[in-house]
């Protein structure tokens, strides 16, 4: 896994999307049938308005930005989700905001 190193404001930008979200009124809406894949046909008229919102995704990563880690299996480079997964000796590894470090674990 690389390194993050970088804690410049563009990276912490890079973490977070936003755009515009118009509104919409829907003046007709009628489902006219159901395709083979579970979803239906639809038939609609709606006009845009002059309303609507900005959405903001925020990544994951943005919450190391707030003091917390992500732990890795260092074997198996999987998520540690459960302290289940965590044995004796074994090591892991950390990724805070502004990088990564191994550590070892003493006992369960």
């Amino acid at each position: 896994m690389p390194s993050t190193a970088d804690s410049s404001s563009a990276a912490s930008e890079a973490r977070t999307l936003s755009c515009a979200a118009p509104g919409k009124l829907n003046l007709f809406l009628l489902i006219t049938g159901r395709r083979d894949d579970g979803y239906h046909t639809l038939q609609t008229l709606f006009r845009f308005i002059d309303f609507g919102d900005t959405l903001n995704a925020v990544s994951p990563l943005a919450t190391l930005d707030r003091g917390y880690a992500i732990l890795f299996d260092r074997k198996s480079g999987q998520v540690v989700r459960s302290i289940a997964q965590v044995a004796a000796d074994s090591t892991l590894r950390a990724r805070v905001a502004d990088g990564e470090v191994d550590l070892r674990v003493d006992s369960e």
